[in-house]
């Protein structure tokens, strides 16, 4: 008995491990494959807690999603048509504006430094200093253009890219109408040693994706909403992509508040240094209003990951995959956590 589960844990590594260099190998096509099964994910974690509150109203699932959808599809066309333009063109005057910004705090940076009383210090020093400041400010400007132009590109694919979101909506319509059937239809390919174990280990990453889609996804989404609200209120220039960059950072945990804070300050900043503290004022307000507010009505559970283990996803994230291994590591790592945890249970 021992040897045959030992038998099928090896036979189900190395599956695993197949199936991951197949997918590393052949990345591109299966992420095109792909997308409508995310969006169509993202769109079930969001709306089923609404359809559960509508179903408890006596309106059936299928009206409920007719309602929700041609509400989502009003609000897609009224962005397309009204804010879409503005974000476009606010992004490319940002991204054309970017070096000069860089320039500015990089001469500012060399007046502090020369600024210091610190002539104990070989010049040697303040040199370093300097060439310093201009490798981290190069750096940071080539960081930011070319983050700016993929969000600008891919925001504007979106248009292109209609069709992926209409089929999105009609595979999560199967998903919620057929739940049930979807499920069996799992546990019939899976052998009936491992059907429980498959249940569990669904449930459990079920919980997870819940959490990340509703606690971070929806909850970063508010948050970008209401910072770029708030810098047109406070006549920030570049509203719309510092509030999307805000939004975006909100989904790495613990850095993200911060790094999304960042560059709306140092714009802020160079109108005035009133203005630079009521940005941070107003960032500061909304992280308020959603530790408060807005988490704690999304968020239904958290991805049962220690803190450390949590920062340490975002930086090996960060380190090997960039900007998206920062968003998505902790995302990867609580899954994997799952697995590991009940592929060790059944060799032990």
């Amino acid at each position: 008995m021992i040897r045959k589960k030992i038998i099928w844990s090896v036979v189900l590594l190395i599956s695993f491990i197949l199936i991951v260099v197949f997918l590393a190998k052949n990345s591109g096509k299966i992420i095109n494959i792909c997308i409508p099964f995310f969006i169509a994910a993202a769109i079930y974690y969001i709306i089923k807690p609404i359809l559960i509150k509508m179903e408890k109203l006596k309106i059936p699932k299928s009206y409920g999603i007719l309602v929700i959808y041609s509400l989502f599809l009003g609000l897609v066309v009224c962005i397309v048509i009204f804010v879409l333009p503005k974000f476009a063109d606010n992004t490319k005057r940002l991204i054309i504006k970017m070096p000069e910004i860089t320039t500015n705090y990089q001469s500012k940076f060399y007046k502090f430094i020369d600024g210091l009383k610190i002539d104990a210090w070989p010049r040697e020093i303040k040199d370093i200093a300097r060439e310093k400041i201009k490798i981290g400010s190069k750096n940071l400007q080539e960081f930011l253009v070319i983050n700016l132009k993929n969000i600008l590109m891919s925001i504007l694919k979106l248009v292109t890219k209609f069709f992926d979101l209409v089929l999105g909506m009609i595979i999560a319509y199967y998903f919620i109408i057929d739940e049930k059937v979807f499920k069996n239809m799992i546990l019939t390919v899976v052998p009936k040693g491992f059907r429980n174990d498959v249940r569990m280990v669904g449930r459990k990453i079920s919980k997870i994706l819940s959490s990340f889609v509703r606690g971070q996804l929806l909850t970063s989404f508010i948050i970008g909403v209401l910072v770029s609200i708030g810098l047109i209120i406070l006549g920030i220039d570049y509203a719309l992509p510092l509030g999307l960059i805000s939004g975006i950072a909100n989904v790495i945990p613990y850095f993200g508040p911060i790094i999304g804070a960042i560059p709306a300050i140092l714009v802020a900043l160079l109108s005035s240094p009133v203005k630079a503290v009521w940005v941070l004022g107003l960032v500061i307000l909304i992280q308020q209003i959603d530790n408060i507010l807005i988490s704690p009505k999304i968020i239904e559970g958290k991805l049962g990951l220690h803190p450390v283990t949590t920062i340490l996803s975002v930086l090996i994230g960060g380190e090997f995959f960039g900007i998206f291994g920062m968003l998505f590591g902790v995302l990867i790592t609580a899954i994997l956590k799952v697995l590991c945890n009940r592929l060790i249970q059944r060799i032990v």
